[in-house]
C-alpha cells in the first residue's frame, strides 16, 4: 500500500538574520533623528552666561542653575522622538525579533552620543579664551555641556519603552508557523480525513 509522500521540516533552532531592508530604514531614521534632535537641543536650550571682568569670566548663582535647563531640554529632545521612532518601528518590524531589538539598542546608543557630541558642535563656541579680549560687564553664553553622563541613556530607554508598549497593547497575538509542510499546495488533512492521494507511478510512492 503506497503512503503519501510528507516533507517534515525539521525543528532545529536557527540563527535569525535581519533583512537589508528593514535594516538600512532603522539605520536611517535613527540617524536622521538623532541629528535633528541635536539641532532643536542647540537652538532651545540655554547655557549659562559667563560675565566678564578684568579678563577673566564669572558665573553666578542664578547662572549656574541654567544649567538644569540645558540637561531638561537635552532629555526631552532625546526622550520624544526616540518613543515615537521604537513604538513606530516595533509596530512595522516587530515581527523580526529579538536581532531588532538589539540592533535598535546599538543603534539608540550611538543615537545618544551623536545627539550630544552634534548638539555641543551647533551650539555656542566656548569663550573662556576670549575673555581678555572683552570689556568688562560683557555677558558671553557658555558652551552646552552635559555634565549629567545618564541622560545619555534617556535615547535607549526611550526606545526600548516605545517598542515594549507598542508590542504589548497593539500588536495581536500571532499563531507559531506549522512544523510541517506538504510538498503540493493543498492544506494538511483536518482530523478524520485520509491524506491525499499520489497518482500511480508517481516516483514518491514506497
Amino acid at each position: 500500500m503506497s503512503e503519501p509522500w510528507i516533507r517534515l521540516t525539521p525543528l532545529v533552532p536557527r540563527t535569525p538574520r535581519l533583512p537589508w531592508r528593514p535594516l538600512l530604514v532603522t539605520v536611517v531614521l535613527v540617524g536622521v533623528a538623532a541629528v535633528l534632535a541635536a539641532v532643536v537641543w542647540s537652538r532651545l536650550a540655554e547655557p549659562p552666561e559667563w560675565v566678564v571682568s578684568q579678563g577673566e569670566g564669572y558665573r553666578g548663582t542664578v547662572e549656574s542653575t541654567q544649567q538644569f535647563g540645558v540637561i531638561a531640554w537635552f532629555v526631552a529632545c532625546c526622550g520624544v522622538p526616540g518613543l515615537l521612532l521604537g513604538a513606530g518601528l516595533g509596530w512595522r518590524y516587530h515581527r523580526l525579533g529579538w536581532p531588532f531589538v538589539l540592533l535598535l539598542s546599538v543603534l539608540a546608543s550611538l543615537a545618544a552620543v551623536l545627539t550630544w557630541r552634534l548638539g555641543v558642535l551647533l551650539g555656542p563656541a566656548d569663550p573662556t579664551g576670549r575673555f581678555a579680549d572683552l570689556a568688562d560687564g560683557t555677558r558671553v553664553p557658555a558652551a552646552l555641556v552635559l555634565d549629567t553622563p545618564g541622560a545619555l541613556l534617556v535615547w535607549p530607554v526611550a526606545v526600548l519603552l516605545g517598542l515594549v508598549l507598542v508590542v504589548t497593547l497593539a500588536v495581536p497575538e500571532e499563531e507559531e508557523p506549522l512544523a510541517r509542510e506538504w510538498d503540493d499546495d493543498s492544506a494538511a488533512p483536518e482530523v478524520g480525513q485520509d491524506p491525499p492521494r499520489l497518482a500511480s507511478g508517481d516516483p514518491r510512492n514506497l
